[in-house]
């Protein structure tokens, strides 16, 4: 069962990056078009990805290991968002 899975999530995976890097280009344009201040969550969580350690990473893997939806963040990737947030605000 679990190598049936592999290959969908990673593909759903290759997916979401390259559409990422994709917007990721288009962002700062249209920030700086409308005055608008970007918060790059993309660049801060490089290296906190889904396959490192529970307490590295700020998205959980297709089989979660904590409260979090399977590929989306978790409380770790929230409060490092939320903390970016701040930071840009001030």
């Amino acid at each position: 069962m679990r190598e049936r899975l592999r290959e969908p999530v990673q593909g759903l995976l290759v997916a979401g990056r390259s559409t990422a890097r994709v917007t990721g280009a288009i962002r700062p344009q249209q920030a700086a078009a409308n005055g608008a201040t970007l918060v790059d969550a993309y660049t801060a969580g490089a290296g906190h990805v889904a396959c490192q350690l529970p307490v590295i990473r700020w998205v959980d893997p297709a089989a979660p290991a904590s409260p979090a939806a399977p590929l989306h963040p978790n409380l770790f990737g929230m409060q490092a968002m939320s903390e970016l947030l701040i930071s840009a605000s001030r």
